[in-house]
C-alpha cells in the first residue's frame, strides 16, 4: 500500500513541477524580451509597422495567453484542489478514532 501511495505522490508532484517549470519558462521569455539591449531592439521593431514587428506582436500575445493559462492552472491546482483536499484530510484525521479511518481518508486524498 505504501509503495502505491508514494507512486501517487510522485506522479502528482512531478506534474506540479512540470507546470511550475512551464510558468518559469514563460516568465523568463517575457523577461528576455523586456530587458537589456535585446528588449530595446524588440521595442523599436514593434514601433515599425513591419512584418517582423507584427510577427513579434503575435508572439508576445501568444506568450501572454499561455502565461495566463499556466498561472491560472497552477493556482487552481494548488488552492482549489490540493489545499481543499488537504483541509478535508486534516478534518478527517482530527475527528477520527481509528488508524483505519485515517488510512482510508489518506487513500482518498
Amino acid at each position: 500500500v505504501m509503495v502505491q501511495v508514494m507512486k501517487s505522490y510522485n506522479a502528482l508532484f512531478s506534474f506540479l513541477l512540470r507546470v511550475k517549470r512551464a510558468q518559469s519558462e514563460l516568465q523568463h521569455a517575457w523577461h528576455e524580451t523586456q530587458s537589456g539591449r535585446y528588449g530595446r531592439a524588440m521595442s523599436s521593431t514593434l514601433h515599425k509597422r513591419t512584418e517582423s514587428g507584427q510577427h513579434m506582436t503575435g508572439m508576445w500575445a501568444l506568450r501572454a495567453e499561455m502565461a495566463f493559462l499556466v498561472n491560472n492552472l497552477l493556482y487552481y491546482l494548488q488552492c482549489d484542489v490540493l489545499d481543499a483536499q488537504f483541509e478535508t484530510l486534516k478534518g478527517a484525521i482530527k475527528t477520527s478514532d481509528s488508524f483505519e479511518t485515517i488510512r482510508w481518508a489518506h487513500a482518498r486524498f
